[in-house]
């Protein structure tokens, strides 16, 4: 009989749960049938122990990564701890590319600018 034609209860030693269900068992508690089939072979109960141990790493590395860098503040005082950035940068007002303010107008000669030369070349090709 085919590994994945059982889901888990009854099963034969012979045979092997389902690859669903060795999954889901990583975060279920197995039927009695499940849990003497795990017993006596070895291949099933190799499974499970690599989904718990894929789960468990999966839960480590969302603790390792903490909270997420959402607001201005957050992700400056990140970059400064990791020397990307000094000081200057965290205050309530700085943000990305305050330092660096360019006028709208000019911005928008910029853009003009940059339209006419790709309509140029473009033209020409």
């Amino acid at each position: 009989m085919h590994a994945d034609a059982f889901s888990g209860s009854g099963v034969p030693p012979s045979d092997h749960l389902a690859t669903e269900r060795l999954a889901a068992l990583a975060d279920e508690k197995p039927s009695p049938a499940e849990a003497h089939h795990l017993s006596v072979c070895a291949a099933c109960a190799g499974e499970v122990e690599a989904y718990l141990a894929l789960v468990a790493m999966a839960r480590s590395e969302r603790d390792r990564l903490g909270v997420p860098l959402v607001d201005w503040t957050t992700l400056a005082s990140a970059l400064e701890r990791d020397g990307l950035i000094d000081g200057a940068h965290t205050g309530s007002r700085a943000g990305p590319g305050r330092r660096h303010r360019i006028s709208s107008a000019l911005r928008q000669a910029t853009a003009a600018a940059l339209l006419l030369a790709a309509g140029l070349a473009i033209g020409r090709l």
